[in-house]
C-alpha cells in the first residue's frame, strides 16, 4: 500500500547509522510511526525556530552546518 507523504508533517530524527522520519498520531504524543528515508533527494522546508545554519564550520565536502540556535548552544556570536 502506498500514499502520497506530500503536505505529511513530521519530525526528521537521525539514529547512529541512518536518517528516519518520525509521524506523531494525531489523537496523541504517544503514539507515532517511524519512516526510513530512502529518497535521494527529497525537497525539505525547515519550520523550526531553533534551527540555524553556520557557514564558518566547515565539515568535509559541506558549506556549513545546520544545528540549533547559538542560546541552546551556548554559542555567542
Amino acid at each position: 500500500m502506498s500514499k502520497s507523504a506530500n503536505g505529511l508533517k513530521g519530525t526528521l530524527l537521525r539514529s547512529e547509522d541512518d536518517w528516519f522520519f518520525r509521524v506523531y498520531d494525531k489523537m496523541s504524543e504517544e503514539g507515532f510511526k517511524d519512516y526510513t528515508i530512502w529518497h535521494n533527494d527529497l525537497k525539505v522546508i525547515i519550520a523550526d525556530s531553533d534551527a540555524f545554519i553556520y557557514e564558518n564550520k566547515l565539515i568535509g565536502d559541506f558549506d556549513g552546518v545546520l544545528d540549533h540556535s547559538p542560546e541552546i548552544l551556548g554559542i555567542e556570536e
